[in-house]
């Protein structure tokens, strides 16, 4: 609606929202802003098929993150083979390895502490 015909029939035209845009200081702040999460807070889950997958944990816990590694879909021969693998390189790099359930492991970088919460059986 153009200013002539609001002046014509009196009605005012309703005004759309803007959205702000981010302004050049806006996008740099946002990239110096640190990761609300801390990388050694951070924890990833695998299934290992291979030996290649084994590799891409291990590069994991260079960069100081902790892994949960599921065996269950692997043949014992093969996961028992990638646990070694997996032990010799935690041990290299001073890291911890706890088994958590049936063929399910929790490695950690160096540094980094496994607190077992009591259950209230134990407690008893």
């Amino acid at each position: 609606m153009s200013y002539l015909e609001t002046l014509k029939t009196g009605k005012i035209p309703e005004k759309k929202p803007k959205t702000p845009k981010p302004t050049p200081y806006d996008r740099y702040m946002a990239r110096k802003r640190p990761d609300t999460i801390p990388k050694a807070a951070r924890v990833s889950v695998t299934t290992p098929a291979g030996y290649n997958d084994v590799r891409m944990i291990v590069g994991e816990i260079r960069r100081n993150r902790g892994v949960v590694t599921d065996f269950k879909g692997v043949p014992p021969v093969t996961a028992q083979r990638l646990l070694d693998f997996l032990s010799g390189a935690v041990c290299a790099l001073d890291g911890r390895m706890e088994r958590i359930g049936d063929g399910t492991y929790l490695i950690t970088p160096k540094g980094v502490e496994i607190a077992c919460a009591a259950s209230s059986a134990d407690e008893e």
